[in-house]
């Protein structure tokens, strides 16, 4: 049997971008779907594509309209979901914001939106739903990006906010496993989403030079490599091979991958 067939699989964010695409991989493989965002609208469309392409009709795909950085009101759509769907065999929460721009010029009320969304709303979904899931186990992938594990220029605020999921994850990790619950990380590099397409228009040409080196993937492309990565159980799950390459390189000889990194920032400065 398809290790998802039958698995309840909830999914934050998953009305657009990697959680879609994540959520149309699942429906194929006989996944039952719930999938929590803030736009009604692009929830009711999603749901209505991921019921033309699930393999049974007899697959459930539910919605609920919740937005991570407010806890409250997402408290209670997952509580909602819990009562309606039962508890989660996999979680994924993809929900997350972007920016692009120098720490000088970021101001703290920017700070504390993408943290708000990318770190305490990753957290309050897995407050919520982890002790709901203790009681069968189960799967949470936080997802990242790889400029949560390599610090990338004008990336202070999203990536800071990344490498802080990252180390949560690690620490959830260790916690959950005696409880019957793997938490992995995803880890992916420039991903083709709305919010990296709205980015580009205010992106410098040394930053966009700079993440390129990393490679570009769309989000069918990292979908596919995030299902292989939970069947196999992998902690951190990196999306394609200049992905990886960039992050060992990064790992292993920090001082020559940052000098590479230097020296394509100062060949695109204008």
């Amino acid at each position: 049997m398809d290790f998802f067939a039958n698995k309840t699989v909830y999914i934050t964010g998953g009305s657009s971008g990697i959680g879609l695409a994540a959520a149309h991989a699942l429906a194929q493989r006989g996944a039952h779907l719930v999938l929590l965002a803030r736009d009604k609208k692009k929830l009711d469309s999603a749901a209505a594509s991921l019921r033309s392409s699930a393999r049974s009709s007899a697959q459930k795909i539910e919605t609920f309209i919740a937005d991570v950085a407010d806890a409250p009101r997402a408290e209670k759509a997952l509580a909602k979901a819990v009562r309606a769907c039962g508890a989660p065999d996999i979680l994924i929460n993809s929900a997350g914001a972007g920016y692009f721009g120098a720490f000088t010029d970021t101001p703290p009320e920017i700070f504390q939106r993408i943290f708000k969304t990318n770190v305490f709303g990753t957290q309050g979904v897995n407050h919520v739903l982890v002790p709901v899931m203790k009681e069968k186990g189960g799967i949470i992938v936080n997802v990242s990006s790889l400029g949560g594990l390599i610090g990338m220029y004008g990336y202070s605020a999203y990536g800071g906010s990344k490498y802080a999921v990252v180390g949560m994850s690690e620490a959830m990790r260790a916690e959950l496993a005696p409880q019957g619950i793997r938490v992995q990380v995803l880890c992916p590099p420039e991903v083709d989403t709305p919010m990296v397409r709205e980015e580009r228009a205010s992106i410098t040409p040394e930053a966009l030079a700079v993440k390129l080196m990393a490679g570009q993937l769309t989000v069918d492309q990292v979908a596919r490599v995030l299902l292989r990565g939970i069947e196999r159980g992998s902690f951190i799950i990196i999306p394609g091979f200049l992905a990886r390459s960039t992050w060992v390189l990064s790992r292993f000889f920090p001082r020559f991958s940052r000098k590479v990194s230097d020296l394509v920032l100062k060949m695109n400065r204008k």
